[in-house]
């Protein structure tokens, strides 16, 4: 096939349009892994993608662009560098961003991701306190059961077992 002057003009007029939205893509998936790390108090030095060549951040992957449309679940996978010493994990107990995110959140606004992120912490608040109180019970009812048992055993049977009481 032969290439003419305008197809090759319609070819570099596509890949400018390309890469204008892989600059934007980018943008928002800068934008979204901040959010992230406010969420959990984390301070971003950089991120980048992991697919990345040496001394780049990289570029989102055509294939979850496409899954996306498609209405399929996929992540978009990265790698992040914290600022400073303290760091705290960036995951709860269903959802671990330390390494993706929902490629679905490049169409959610920030005010939903951070709802969606703020929403799933205070889950594992709840089921953190469900399961102190759970264990302060269970620790009280075996207390409750030696005690009653060491009131059917005589001194020298507590001794012999060595609790000294």
């Amino acid at each position: 096939m032969k290439y003419t002057g305008k197809k090759l003009d319609a070819y570099s007029k596509a890949l400018s349009q390309l890469d204008a939205c892989n600059v934007k893509l980018n943008q928002r998936v800068g934008e979204i892994v901040e959010i992230i790390y406010d969420s959990f108090g984390n301070k971003l030095r950089t991120w980048w993608f992991d697919n990345v060549e040496l001394d780049g951040v990289g570029s989102i992957d055509p294939c979850i662009i496409q899954a996306l449309m498609k209405n399929n679940d996929t992540d978009i996978f990265m790698e992040y560098e914290s600022e400073g010493t303290i760091y705290k994990a960036i995951r709860t107990r269903r959802y671990d961003f330390s390494y993706s995110f929902p490629a679905k959140w490049l169409l959610w606004t920030d005010k939903q991701i951070k709802k969606f992120i703020s929403d799933e912490i205070e889950k594992d608040k709840k089921e953190v306190k469900k399961e102190v109180e759970k264990d302060k019970a269970l620790v009280k009812e075996n207390d409750k059961l030696i005690e009653q048992a060491l009131k059917k055993l005589t001194k020298k049977e507590i001794k012999a077992l060595g609790l000294g009481i």
